[in-house]
């Protein structure tokens, strides 16, 4: 059984009413646990906070960083993105970089930061997740 959604509605830039900005960051202290550390905007990824308030019905560009030569996943929890943009500052002619490349001009649910690298991403909050 496959799961389908219905198309979503094309973004355009004009249709762009916001921007953020957000870093994934680690550290490998192994005094310190959790190990290894995570951070998101320079603080300390906690579970129990919330660092971002979004407006319903809002269209928004996101630029996320990876300042690491690692990879890292990048999901947001009900709500499709649409991938404007893909760079790697890392091994940019490697397949597994060109591969995530090809992710640029298409709805995502997931996407991975590249290493050295960021993803710009559109997307419209909007109370019913499905449509």
């Amino acid at each position: 059984l496959r799961f389908s959604r219905p198309p979503l509605p094309p973004i355009a830039a004009r249709d762009v009413t916001g921007t953020r900005q957000i870093s994934f960051d680690l550290a490998g202290d192994t005094r310190t646990v959790p190990f290894p550390q995570f951070f998101v905007n320079q603080r300390a990824y906690d579970v129990r906070r919330i660092d971002e308030w979004i407006e319903q019905g809002v269209v928004e560009e996101w630029t996320v960083t990876n300042p690491r030569n690692a990879t890292h996943p990048f999901h947001i929890h009900v709500n499709p993105f649409f991938v404007v943009e893909y760079f790697s500052g890392f091994l940019p002619d490697d397949p597994a970089m060109v591969a995530q490349r090809s992710q640029q001009g298409h709805w995502r649910d997931t996407v991975i930061v590249p290493p050295l690298g960021h993803v710009v991403l559109w997307t419209r909050f909007q109370s019913d997740p499905c449509c």
